[in-house]
């Protein structure tokens, strides 16, 4: 999943978008859609329910989306990227009834789409090449330059899997897990992680370093965000790598 939405995103971007400075404008694609496909883009910021980042209505050559201005900005941009992918991936359900009708084929594409729209696979590569000896700034770095949440860009960071990473957004206080992501190049028992999450998260005194995870030597740090704990790991034989040629970048490989 993904292939194809990263190739079409990246046709857009290069046939309308390439001389456009990042973070890419929402207005600006919607200009660009309009010409590529003959068609009205009319973005609409306004509450919207809970739950609800964006909707998408099209009808006679007009598409109206709707997004929810309550969220943070960054939230509004993708949501708003989703349903672009919507557009120009012809998908047919969801549209009048958005959240009903909608596939989780066409969900995932949608997402999939918004993600290589934002932040290209150049861009990516470009920001690994400067911040590979930390995945926790780079995540940061990544985010804040395309404008999106620090979970869309650790999704695009390990849907790419230019670096095999792992990206987790910790809860301590409520013993939850956020969300997470890792690249496909680290095979991953999620169990096994759960465990050694709950393990390093009691621990009072842990710190960033090298620990063992899954029976591997991984590099881990970790942030501190609105009561959160960003956590990544990166396989210590590709840190240390990385650490020898901060420039170079494009390791695979498994675990």
């Amino acid at each position: 999943m993904g292939e194809r939405e990263d190739l079409v995103a990246q046709a857009f971007v290069e046939r309308y978008l390439v001389r456009e400075k990042f973070p890419l404008s929402l207005d600006h694609i919607a200009y660009a859609i309009e010409k590529k496909l003959d068609v009205e883009i009319h973005l609409h910021r306004r509450p919207l329910p809970d739950g609800l980042i964006a909707r998408l209505m099209v009808a006679q050559e007009i598409a109206l989306i709707y997004v929810n201005s309550l969220l943070p900005v960054s939230v509004q941009r993708f949501g708003v990227a989703h349903e672009f992918g919507h557009v120009l991936l012809d998908h047919r359900g969801g549209i009048q009834q958005p959240g009903v009708g909608e596939s989780e084929r066409e969900k995932q594409e949608a997402d999939s789409f918004a993600a290589a729209l934002l932040m290209p696979t150049w861009i990516v590569s470009d920001f690994v090449r400067k911040y590979s000896d930390s995945l926790v700034f780079l995540v940061n770095k990544l985010a804040k330059y395309c404008d999106v949440s620090l979970e869309a860009a650790a999704r695009r960071l390990a849907e790419t899997d230019i670096i095999p990473g792992l990206w987790v957004m910790v809860d301590p206080s409520l013993g939850r897990i956020d969300w997470e992501y890792h690249a496909s190049s680290i095979r991953l028992d999620r169990e096994t992680f759960r465990e050694f999450l709950v393990s390093y998260f009691s621990n009072p005194r842990k710190v960033d370093g090298n620990i063992e995870v899954m029976g591997y030597p991984f590099r881990i740090e970790t942030k501190r965000m609105w009561g959160k704990y960003l956590l990544s790991c990166m396989p210590l034989k590709i840190a240390t790598m990385y650490d020898k040629t901060p420039a170079w970048c494009g390791v695979r490989g498994s675990l």
